[in-house]
């Protein structure tokens, strides 16, 4: 199965090594706007980088902030019978539209620059708005582990807001626990 990821931020580079080196998906290209991070995305997975010419693929993982998704979405050139999927917890499967074979694909984990994330870990939550995309990124996601399980949008927004207030308050609280000595 062949698959670009559009973005180069934290997701996108753990997302794009992970299918790098997973059995049975090839990533073709890592497109993203930001140069700099683009080609050292592109690098460490071992794959190529573009901001002006989409590769052609099955899944188009879209790795972008939550706010671009939408944005992203409606400027990329899918070929008839691609699979758009997007990474973000909160936004909803219809962010992608006008795309038919339209999906998410979450990773809950925590991401951080230059950290090589360990996807059997973790779990997965996936969404389909056609059975072929949904068969897609359950393909992609067993590739990488053994959870994954379904989600549709208010899930993916319970799971998203208590991961982000666990990792949250707990930094604060080291920041806190900072000032106070």
């Amino acid at each position: 199965m062949r698959i670009v990821v559009v973005g180069s931020g934290n997701v996108a580079e753990s997302l794009a090594q992970a299918v790098a080196e997973a059995e049975g998906l090839e990533l073709v290209q890592i497109y993203a706007r930001n140069e700099e991070r683009g080609r050292r995305v592109a690098k460490l997975a071992h794959s190529e980088w573009s901001n002006s010419s989409l590769a052609e693929a099955d899944l188009y993982l879209i790795s972008v902030s939550d706010n671009a998704v939408a944005e992203v979405a409606a400027t990329l050139p899918i070929p008839e019978g691609a699979v758009v999927a997007h990474t973000a917890g909160c936004c909803p499967i219809e962010s992608l539209a006008p795309h038919t074979h339209r999906a998410v694909f979450y990773p809950f984990q925590t991401f951080s620059v230059g950290r090589k994330v360990d996807f059997t870990k973790g779990f997965i939550f996936v969404e389909g708005a056609t059975d072929h995309a949904l068969q897609m990124v359950e393909k992609v996601a067993h590739a990488l582990t053994t959870n994954v399980l379904p989600a549709d949008g208010a899930r993916r927004a319970i799971v998203h807001l208590s991961g982000v207030f666990a990792c949250n308050f707990a930094n604060a609280m080291y920041a806190n626990a900072a000032e106070v000595l």
